[in-house]
């Protein structure tokens, strides 16, 4: 039988990830303990990537673009965390679906208990996703959740990369050049993340979907969004709102 909490004031208590350190969380909304579980076993690492550059976080995006043409961003910001660096491999190997993979952490969610009901002003959705619920609201205020209308081609790394283009090339110009660097994504991502939880715990006001299209954009600006687009189709949208979280549970919704 389903719990489903109502909203604001009866939602999750959740977990207090200490995001006071840059690295106690990875920016797009993984924990690095839940992503170790994960990835078990041994994971592929761009050794190359893990060179710091703080110097860099506050320089936007697109002005450290310009000024190290050829340079993947994804790799030369790896040094935050493996989000990075995986996002990097998967880019240079031509396959988003191997950071899809590696990233995923379906397996450490409950699949009974308590369901949240999560409100925003793009929508709504059900929920079970206690680790980390900014991953669920991110993917579904940006249309990427299967089942929200992405085609189906995750495993053609070409036709994937012109699909994250077009979803970039519609964000263009909604953002300041002020928005668009490391440091900003990580420190909105802290504040963001608290939000979320005090709305839950019916102490302040939801979060936005362009908050979660901002964040995105920012992985646009570090050359596409293809890997964390990717990381959402794992889970899809049921008819009911609620969220799979693999093919048996996704059905028809997984393709």
């Amino acid at each position: 039988e389903l719990h489903v909490v109502p909203g604001p004031g009866a939602g999750p208590a959740f977990p207090d990830f200490s995001l006071d350190s840059h690295f106690a969380v990875d920016v797009h909304g993984e924990v690095a303990s839940v992503q170790e579980m994960a990835t078990a076993g041994g994971r592929l690492a761009a050794k190359e990537c893990t060179a710091h550059h703080e110097a860099d976080l506050d320089v936007p995006l697109p002005v450290l673009a310009q000024r190290m043409p050829g340079v993947d961003l994804w790799c030369h910001f790896g040094f935050l965390g493996h989000w990075a660096r995986e996002c990097a491999v998967a880019r240079r190997q031509r396959n988003y679906e191997l950071f899809a993979v590696n990233i995923n952490y379906s397996a450490a969610l409950p699949r009974t208990g308590k369901v949240f009901n999560v409100s925003y002003d793009a929508g709504w959705f059900l929920s079970r996703n206690s680790i980390f619920i900014y991953d669920d609201i991110y993917c579904h205020a940006n249309g990427w959740l299967r089942g929200q209308g992405l085609p189906p081609v995750r495993n053609n790394f070409t036709a994937w990369k012109e699909v994250a283009k077009g979803y970039c090339a519609s964000m263009d110009g909604r953002y300041p050049l002020q928005d668009l660097s490391m440091n900003d994504l990580m420190r909105r991502t802290k504040v963001e993340l608290e939000a979320m939880t005090a709305h839950y715990e019916g102490r302040g006001p939801e979060v936005l979907a362009r908050d979660m299209q901002r964040h995105a954009y920012v992985k646009c600006a570090l050359g596409d969004a293809g890997c964390d687009m990717a990381i959402c189709q794992n889970w899809c949208l049921l008819p009911d709102h609620s969220i799979g979280r693999n093919e048996a549970e996704c059905g028809e919704y997984w393709t």
